[in-house]
């Protein structure tokens, strides 16, 4: 299915179910018995099949009952009936696609109580709560980290060292991240930098600053320069810290020099500099040592091409 097209219909079911919430159980049914209804028919034309899509999304705004579940469980593994040309190319497309819809309801419903028993568990201290977590899917591991985030601090505590030394197991990283941003968790944030996977740890570096303040994130982003994976992400980071924290700033000319970091330093300070910062580069361009020179010379080449493609108005900013 294309990419776009997914994407809509995951919004679209997201609408469902954030606008409706969970209606009385004989809304339910009687959703259920036009949806039976509608399939006994067995009409194939564009108005049957968008009513049909429409039906199985709606079920997202209710309390998962057995009927309903069954039901979505069958239409999962329903083919697309009607295919259309794509309008950006020669190929044709589902114009509704009902196996998807509710395989998205179904992976919701699972979602969602997943995320209640992680509220109810952590509201009660069950110490069950990272042995159900670890061995869930990844979709009700989603569950469980959006319950961390809703969750009281008080309610966390309990987990964070059991956690962490749990860190290495699958999905760890992703709760450790929640947690970590919830508790305004230094130690937990530094795992997650630590022994994270890529994505997880590139999405934690951008909380650090807010999270933790600019002088406790600087340490970690400093720690993340040991990672190839996330090092120039972390450049970029300690040039944001730079506007504020003379360590940081201090740090990312020290970073230009750097065999590994240069580049990255380089295109960081071309990225926020101001007059004092291009002065410097320029003084640069007569040091003896030829990396250095060729550092500074990317870095204003890179500012000079920001400031062609910014209106007149603002390129003396």
């Amino acid at each position: 299915m294309p990419v776009r097209f997914t994407i809509v219909l995951y919004l679209t079911l997201m609408q469902f179910a954030s606008a409706n919430g969970n209606q009385p159980s004989a809304k339910s049914e009687i959703l259920l018995t036009q949806t039976q209804k509608l399939l006994a028919e067995n009409k194939v034309t564009k108005q049957s099949e968008k009513q049909l899509e429409q039906n199985v999304l709606a079920f997202a705004s209710q309390e998962p009952a057995q009927g309903s579940k069954q039901l979505l469980a069958e239409l999962s593994l329903r083919e697309p009936k009607i295919l259309v040309p794509h309008e950006e190319g020669n190929v044709l497309v589902p114009f509704v696609d009902v196996g998807a819809a509710a395989r998205y309801v179904l992976r919701y419903w699972e979602r969602q109580e997943a995320r209640q028993f992680a509220l109810r568990a952590s509201a009660a201290a069950d110490t069950r709560f990272l042995d159900k977590y670890f061995s869930s899917d990844a979709n009700r591991q989603s569950g469980f980290i959006d319950a961390v985030n809703d969750a009281p601090e008080q309610d966390l505590l309990l987990y964070r060292d059991e956690l962490l030394e749990k860190i290495s197991l699958y999905g760890a990283d992703r709760l450790a991240a929640a947690m970590a941003k919830s508790l305004g968790d230094a130690g937990l944030h530094r795992q997650v930098i630590r022994n994270g996977s890529a994505p997880v740890a590139l999405a934690t570096l951008p909380v650090l600053q807010e999270n933790l303040g600019v002088v406790a994130a600087l340490p970690l982003l400093q720690l993340a320069l040991s990672r190839d994976d996330i090092a120039s992400a972390a450049v970029f980071e300690i040039a944001q810290l730079g506007g504020t924290l003379p360590q940081a700033n201090d740090l990312l000319w020290q970073l230009i020099a750097d065999p590994e970091h240069g580049s990255s330093a380089a295109a960081a300070i071309a990225r926020y500099a101001d007059r004092h910062a291009v002065n410097k580069l320029s003084s640069l361009l007569s040091s003896p040592d030829s990396l250095l020179r060729n550092r500074a010379s990317l870095a204003l080449r890179l500012i000079d091409r920001r400031a062609s493609l910014l209106p007149s108005g603002d390129a003396g900013n």
